[in-house]
């Protein structure tokens, strides 16, 4: 099965290495314009690099740490406004510096990465 996603956009959290990398990759190769998140800046811009080089969609890159809630509803704000859409979320990211604050951050950070994007998205579910 041939599956497309040309003029959608996913938003990936943690998608500077491992399953967060793998799944950005295999989204670029679906023709998906792509919002990489993840804490390091250089990563970032190398995979958003790379991916204007082989791939037609467009990309966009902010370095955040998923428990710096603020910036991150922030850049996702304005991506939505300034922007546009957000048709898939990938709610990715890497372990936290301590574990006993590991269920809470997770929680906190879904609601975070969910909240500016939930009441904009289009559920056009048949356009797949």
């Amino acid at each position: 099965m041939n599956i497309r996603l040309d003029g959608r956009t996913a938003l990936v959290c943690g998608s500077s290495k491992g399953i967060g990398r793998a799944i950005a990759d295999r989204f670029a190769e679906m023709g998906a314009n792509l919002i990489l998140i993840a804490r390091n800046e250089d990563q970032l811009l190398a995979l958003n690099n790379e991916y204007r080089s082989k791939y037609d969609g467009s990309y966009y890159h902010y370095a955040i740490d998923l428990s710096n809630w603020n910036s991150l509803e922030y850049a996702i704000s304005n991506h939505l406004k300034f922007v546009g859409n957000i048709d898939i979320i990938v709610n990715n990211a890497g372990g936290p510096e301590s574990f006993r604050n590991y269920w809470f951050s997770k929680s906190i950070s879904i609601t975070f990465v969910c909240k500016p994007i939930i009441g904009k998205i289009d559920f056009a579910w048949n356009d797949f």
